[in-house]
């Protein structure tokens, strides 16, 4: 306020003194002055009034000016950069250099939870993780200490926390349509936002930031998911296609390493005669590496044998079943391999740094896992065939590949019944199906089949589907999600192979459904007055579409 009032009383200042100035030349004709000074003031007004913002802001208010230039340089550098570190690390430059006491923490939005990201000149014992809300539209900054009440915190603990280390100003980043993440600093700097100027900057920079930030995240989940879904089918054909078992584990290993970089790794397999986990394949355990051996129920993996569910740890510190083997983890999972309803063995991945294994992780996880069991399957199936020296088993158990993929049970809807079963014509088939329940109100729903039968069907019917759930947690249309499948199966399978393909959304409070058709047989709607409708519209199957395109 104060730079305003003095820039305006300059700016009055030097029209009067050009108004004088010019009457001199026009004593008797005061109109004539009066006239040209109102021109200057319409046409100069905003060039005089930016150079004595540069020129007093500069000599009179030198901190403001450098928190003004800090800004609109972050506004400026931001444009164009999509590489998610990049633009997280302009963040830290401009909150460095905006406060004059550089203490900060950033919590930045994954999975409903604000997961502290950095922090500078903080203790390291700040809660890993938040969940916070408001109960109105976020201001710019807020001052914890003061209690306000359209913010609240679901663990007052972490408030405490937050306040007793000094970090008692929050000021919200939001997004397109939501807080994107949380910056926690001291109080003292709260001065940044004083000046009206400066206050409304920061607020279209803070946006815009929030934005691109937003953006640059997404860009960087869209990028590690192709990287996943191409692993996923690399994976697919190789282990489908190798019978030698220390090929498959330390296979399964490499390709998890690309997709979730962890700390350490163990694969075991079970020796069903001396009922022992018996370790197959590992990495990161140093001299412990080689000889580990568990006993059923016995840690984690033992756990995990037993009961052939997933084991999920976030702080091992406070597990209930855990066998140390490295000092630095901090959080573990471990995942069964099951085929044919028989535990084969457990893969487990552990990392140094806590909750490090999101529900997104450990869905990728089970699909390696899966995916594993069939090809130890397939080569110990074929080991008994060498050994038998005959073909009476099938090399490739794809039945298995459908009973581990396929939905088991409908999820619950209110006010709507579902069932489904799958009956192939042989042994197996290329036939799919999945209900994917997105919330209250809408259910999606996939049905498809692969062209041709047998074993070369199933196991493109488990790629095809593994692809799928690895797309359904975006945001692409019901067309987006069916073109991305249609060119992952292009480059994954032969020329010969295609699969019709249909994907609907049912929007249970408007009733109606959204659907795209790759080529399968229409669907049917029977209405309550039994009229009959078939969803006719349709195209080209997946795969065989870019072939003819």
């Amino acid at each position: 306020m104060k730079r305003y009032l003095i820039i305006t009383f300059l700016k009055l200042l030097l029209y009067l003194l050009v108004f004088f100035e010019i009457n001199t030349f026009f004593e008797e004709l005061i109109i004539v002055p009066a006239i040209l000074t109102i021109l200057l003031i319409v046409f100069l007004d905003k060039i005089i009034h930016t150079f004595l913002h540069e020129h007093i802001s500069t000599l009179l208010f030198p901190v403001i000016s450098k928190i003004e230039h800090t800004l609109s340089d972050f506004n400026r550098n931001i444009n164009g950069i999509i590489d998610y570190k990049q633009l997280l690390s302009e963040f830290y430059t401009l909150f460095n250099n905006i406060f004059s006491e550089p203490q900060w923490a950033l919590y930045i939005l994954e999975n409903d939870l604000f997961i502290l990201t950095k922090t500078n000149n903080v203790d390291k014992n700040l809660p890993n993780e938040l969940v916070w809300s408001y109960r109105s539209e976020p201001k710019l900054y807020n001052d914890l200490e003061a209690q306000d009440n359209t913010i609240s915190f679901k663990n007052e603990s972490h408030l405490k926390n937050l306040i007793s280390q000094n970090l008692n100003l929050l000021i919200p980043i939001t997004g397109k349509n939501q807080v994107i993440a949380l910056l926690f600093t001291n109080i003292k700097n709260k001065y940044v936002f004083r000046d009206p100027n400066i206050n409304e900057l920061a607020i279209r920079v803070f946006q815009k930031g929030g934005n691109f930030l937003e953006n640059t995240a997404l860009y960087l989940d869209i990028l590690q998911r192709n990287l996943e879904i191409k692993k996923l089918f690399e994976v697919s054909k190789k282990l489908l296609s190798s019978f030698n078992t220390n090929e498959i584990l330390d296979f399964i290993l490499e390709s998890l390493k690309e997709v979730i970089p962890y700390d350490a790794a163990v694969i075991f397999l079970l020796d069903s005669e001396n009922g022992k986990l018996l370790q197959k394949a590992g990495f990161g355990y140093g001299d412990k590496s080689g000889d580990l051996s568990l006993k059923i129920g016995q840690g984690a993996c033992g756990w995990v044998a037993e009961n052939k569910k997933i084991s999920v740890i976030d702080n091992v510190k406070f597990a209930d079943y855990y066998y140390p083997l490295r000092e630095l983890t901090q959080s573990q999972v471990s995942l069964p391999l099951i085929s044919h309803d028989e535990i084969l063995g457990v893969i487990c991945l552990e990392k140094n740094e806590s909750s490090y294994f999101t529900n997104n992780i450990i869905e990728i996880l089970n699909i390696f896992a899966n995916q594993g069991a069939i090809a130890l399957n397939n080569a110990k199936q074929y080991e008994i065939s060498l050994a038998k020296k005959s073909l009476e088993h099938e090399l490739i158990n794809a039945g298995n590949v459908q009973k581990v993929l396929l939905p088991k049970r409908a999820p619950n809807y209110k006010n709507l019944d579902i069932s489904f079963i799958n009956i192939p014509s042989k042994i197996v088939s290329g036939d799919l199906y999945d209900l994917i329940p997105m919330d209250e109100n809408h259910l999606g729903v996939i049905i498809g089949d692969i062209a041709g039968k047998g074993a070369g069907a199933a196991i493109m019917m488990s790629l095809l589907l593994a692809g799928f759930r690895a797309y359904k947690k975006t945001h692409f249309t019901v067309c987006e999600t069916a073109a991305r499948l249609n060119n992952l199966l292009e480059e994954s399978v032969s020329a010969s192979r295609y699969a019709t393909f249909f994907y609907g959304i049912l929007s249970l409070d408007e009733r109606k459904i959204t659907y795209t058709n790759a080529g399968h047989n229409p669907p049917i709607i029977l209405k309550k007055n039994g009229f009959i409708e078939k969803l006719t519209t349709s195209g080209m199957g997946l795969g065989d579409l870019a072939k003819k395109t």
